[in-house]
């Protein structure tokens, strides 16, 4: 595995959701911040990168 950790930052993503289906994109964005906030994303983000990106 290559280590680009420190060559480039990750570019932003967003999703698309369709605007007739808010309901949606509100559990999406609820699912979201508590695998933030729970530190899943992080170790997600270790594990795969060798690194935090999220910061």
């Amino acid at each position: 595995m290559i280590d680009i950790s420190d060559d480039q930052k990750p570019a932003p993503i967003s999703a698309m959701f369709n605007k007739k289906t808010p309901a949606i994109e509100s559990a999406y964005n609820k699912a979201l911040k508590e695998v933030q906030a729970d530190g899943t994303v992080k170790k997600l983000s270790e594990k795969y990168f060798g690194t935090d990106i999220t910061e």
